[in-house]
């Protein structure tokens, strides 16, 4: 599935949704922070089963479990953390209380942009005392 600027993949099933086998997703142009569904599951059972590998990029990921998420869980690919669940909501993005496939994506802000944020804060706070 690709995910990105250009384009992105959504499949919509009106029906009972069974997971088996390998994700592959892929970057088409930039990634924006938020949320992507890849399924979207019209009817109102929730997915059964999950996929056993998760290849990003062509890299294979492994999930830190997050709880909730129906299998679902965390993995990080350079300034990135992404979130997969099988229990998530189309309409909010929310990983919880749905029935669709879900990939939320958060940058990692670099340490030199966390410094200058720090370094700006103490200059209002400095500045404020005056």
């Amino acid at each position: 599935m690709d995910i990105g600027s250009n384009t992105s993949s959504l499949l919509t099933v009106d029906g009972t949704v069974a997971l088996d086998g390998n994700l592959f997703i892929t970057t088409n142009g930039s990634l924006n922070a938020g949320w992507y569904t890849l399924i979207e599951n019209l009817g109102s059972d929730p997915i059964n089963g999950f996929f056993s590998d998760i290849f990003f990029n062509g890299d294979l990921v492994t999930l830190a479990p997050i709880d909730g998420t129906n299998g679902g869980g965390a993995f990080a690919v350079g300034s990135w953390i992404f979130a997969i669940s099988y229990a998530g909501q189309s309409d909010t993005g929310s990983l919880f209380g749905g029935n669709d496939l879900i990939l939320r994506a958060h940058l990692i802000p670099e340490p030199a942009s966390l410094a200058i944020l720090g370094l700006g804060a103490l200059a209002m706070m400095v500045r404020r005392r005056k």
